[in-house]
Protein backbone atom coordinates (compact mmCIF):
# COMPACT_ATOMS: atom_id res chain seq x y z
CA UNK A 1 0.00 0.00 0.00
CA UNK A 2 1.52 3.33 -0.75
CA UNK A 3 1.07 6.45 0.69
CA UNK A 4 -1.73 7.91 -0.98
CA UNK A 5 -4.08 5.36 -0.96
CA UNK A 6 -3.21 5.32 3.26
CA UNK A 7 -4.63 9.01 2.84
CA UNK A 8 -8.05 8.42 0.63
CA UNK A 9 -8.35 5.61 3.23
CA UNK A 10 -8.28 7.96 6.22
CA UNK A 11 -10.26 10.67 4.34
CA UNK A 12 -13.03 7.65 3.52
CA UNK A 13 -13.19 6.71 7.46
CA UNK A 14 -13.76 10.52 8.32
CA UNK A 15 -16.64 10.92 6.35
CA UNK A 16 -18.28 8.35 7.95
CA UNK A 17 -21.18 8.99 9.53
CA UNK A 18 -20.69 8.00 14.01
CA UNK A 19 -23.41 6.86 15.65
CA UNK A 20 -25.47 9.82 17.55
CA UNK A 21 -23.92 10.59 20.92
CA UNK A 22 -27.22 11.55 22.53
CA UNK A 23 -30.75 11.25 21.90
CA UNK A 24 -32.32 14.23 22.99
CA UNK A 25 -36.53 13.45 23.91
CA UNK A 26 -38.95 14.43 26.75
CA UNK A 27 -36.65 12.16 29.00
CA UNK A 28 -33.55 13.24 28.23
CA UNK A 29 -34.57 17.37 29.14
CA UNK A 30 -36.52 15.92 31.87
CA UNK A 31 -32.87 14.37 33.61
CA UNK A 32 -30.90 17.60 32.65
CA UNK A 33 -33.73 19.32 34.27
CA UNK A 34 -33.36 17.32 37.76
CA UNK A 35 -29.60 17.45 37.38
CA UNK A 36 -29.95 21.38 37.09
CA UNK A 37 -32.24 21.58 40.18
CA UNK A 38 -30.25 19.19 42.10
CA UNK A 39 -26.77 20.17 41.36
CA UNK A 40 -26.77 23.84 40.82
CA UNK A 41 -25.06 26.60 42.33
CA UNK A 42 -26.31 29.85 43.93
CA UNK A 43 -25.73 31.82 40.89
CA UNK A 44 -25.18 29.16 37.95
CA UNK A 45 -25.48 31.85 35.05
CA UNK A 46 -23.00 34.35 35.94
CA UNK A 47 -20.86 34.62 32.86
CA UNK A 48 -22.75 32.52 30.83
CA UNK A 49 -24.41 32.65 27.47
CA UNK A 50 -28.04 31.65 27.68
CA UNK A 51 -30.26 31.10 24.98
CA UNK A 52 -34.55 31.11 25.45
CA UNK A 53 -36.50 29.82 22.84
CA UNK A 54 -39.56 31.43 22.33
CA UNK A 55 -43.24 31.63 23.83
CA UNK A 56 -41.94 32.86 27.22
CA UNK A 57 -44.68 33.53 29.80
CA UNK A 58 -44.07 37.56 29.78
CA UNK A 59 -41.88 39.83 27.80
CA UNK A 60 -38.24 37.88 26.69
CA UNK A 61 -36.96 41.33 27.63
CA UNK A 62 -37.78 40.42 31.28
CA UNK A 63 -36.65 37.20 31.46
CA UNK A 64 -33.48 38.58 29.69
CA UNK A 65 -33.01 41.28 32.37
CA UNK A 66 -33.18 38.79 35.14
CA UNK A 67 -30.16 36.88 33.16
CA UNK A 68 -28.48 40.68 32.96
CA UNK A 69 -29.34 40.97 36.69
CA UNK A 70 -27.26 37.60 37.39
CA UNK A 71 -23.98 38.33 35.23
CA UNK A 72 -25.05 36.39 31.98
CA UNK A 73 -25.76 36.94 28.55
CA UNK A 74 -28.88 36.52 27.35
CA UNK A 75 -30.55 35.68 23.38
CA UNK A 76 -32.88 34.09 21.45
CA UNK A 77 -31.45 33.72 18.34
CA UNK A 78 -29.07 30.77 17.69
CA UNK A 79 -28.02 27.72 19.79
CA UNK A 80 -24.17 28.08 19.31
CA UNK A 81 -21.23 26.16 20.67
CA UNK A 82 -20.57 29.09 23.05
CA UNK A 83 -24.38 28.75 24.51
CA UNK A 84 -23.86 27.70 27.94
CA UNK A 85 -28.06 27.06 29.18
CA UNK A 86 -30.83 26.99 26.94
CA UNK A 87 -34.06 27.44 28.41
CA UNK A 88 -37.29 25.94 26.53
CA UNK A 89 -40.32 27.75 27.56
CA UNK A 90 -43.01 26.15 29.69
CA UNK A 91 -45.61 25.77 26.27
CA UNK A 92 -43.32 24.37 23.97
CA UNK A 93 -42.43 21.89 27.22
CA UNK A 94 -45.67 20.90 26.97
CA UNK A 95 -45.90 20.53 23.25
CA UNK A 96 -42.59 17.86 23.55
CA UNK A 97 -44.45 16.59 26.15
CA UNK A 98 -47.51 16.07 23.78
CA UNK A 99 -45.25 15.39 20.40
CA UNK A 100 -42.26 13.27 20.69
CA UNK A 101 -41.39 14.56 16.98
CA UNK A 102 -41.45 17.76 17.58
CA UNK A 103 -39.68 20.38 15.56
CA UNK A 104 -37.53 21.85 18.68
CA UNK A 105 -36.45 18.17 19.68
CA UNK A 106 -34.83 17.07 15.71
CA UNK A 107 -33.09 20.52 16.11
CA UNK A 108 -31.62 19.87 19.35
CA UNK A 109 -30.45 16.08 18.05
CA UNK A 110 -29.03 18.14 15.05
CA UNK A 111 -27.24 20.30 17.03
CA UNK A 112 -25.91 18.12 19.58
CA UNK A 113 -25.03 15.20 17.66
CA UNK A 114 -21.83 16.07 15.00
CA UNK A 115 -21.75 13.12 13.06
CA UNK A 116 -19.13 13.11 10.85
CA UNK A 117 -15.76 12.68 12.76
CA UNK A 118 -14.15 15.48 10.00
CA UNK A 119 -16.84 18.12 11.88
CA UNK A 120 -15.80 17.09 15.73
CA UNK A 121 -11.99 17.73 14.28
CA UNK A 122 -13.21 21.18 13.13
CA UNK A 123 -14.85 22.39 16.46
CA UNK A 124 -11.68 21.34 18.71
CA UNK A 125 -13.38 22.56 21.75
CA UNK A 126 -17.17 20.42 21.20
CA UNK A 127 -19.12 22.65 24.12
CA UNK A 128 -22.62 21.20 23.25
CA UNK A 129 -21.67 18.70 25.40
CA UNK A 130 -21.72 21.05 28.30
CA UNK A 131 -24.94 22.34 27.40
CA UNK A 132 -27.38 22.46 29.49
CA UNK A 133 -30.93 22.43 28.87
CA UNK A 134 -33.51 23.75 31.45
CA UNK A 135 -37.59 24.52 31.56
CA UNK A 136 -38.68 28.01 31.89
CA UNK A 137 -40.20 26.88 35.30
CA UNK A 138 -36.79 25.39 36.46
CA UNK A 139 -35.05 28.89 35.67
CA UNK A 140 -37.78 30.72 37.47
CA UNK A 141 -37.98 28.54 40.88
CA UNK A 142 -34.20 28.86 41.25
CA UNK A 143 -34.09 32.50 40.43
CA UNK A 144 -36.45 32.94 42.87
CA UNK A 145 -34.97 30.77 45.45
CA UNK A 146 -32.04 32.60 45.28
CA UNK A 147 -33.55 36.30 45.21
CA UNK A 148 -35.38 35.16 48.54
CA UNK A 149 -31.98 33.87 50.49
CA UNK A 150 -30.03 36.83 49.43
CA UNK A 151 -33.02 39.48 49.52
CA UNK A 152 -32.72 40.58 45.84
CA UNK A 153 -36.34 42.21 45.31
CA UNK A 154 -35.63 44.13 41.42
CA UNK A 155 -35.29 40.33 40.63
CA UNK A 156 -37.77 38.90 42.45
CA UNK A 157 -40.13 41.91 41.22
CA UNK A 158 -38.92 40.79 37.49
CA UNK A 159 -40.01 37.23 38.10
CA UNK A 160 -43.44 38.20 39.58
CA UNK A 161 -44.62 40.61 36.88
CA UNK A 162 -44.10 37.83 34.27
Amino acid sequence: MDLFSQILDEDTKESKKTKPEVIVNYKYIKEHIVSFINNSKSNPFYNKNVVFTEKLRGSKYKEFQIIGNLGGWADDKELTIDTDYFIISDSIMNEIFANENSPLLQELNEKLNVYSIAEKKRIRNYKYKNLQIISEEAFLNHVMKRCDAINDTVTRKLINSL
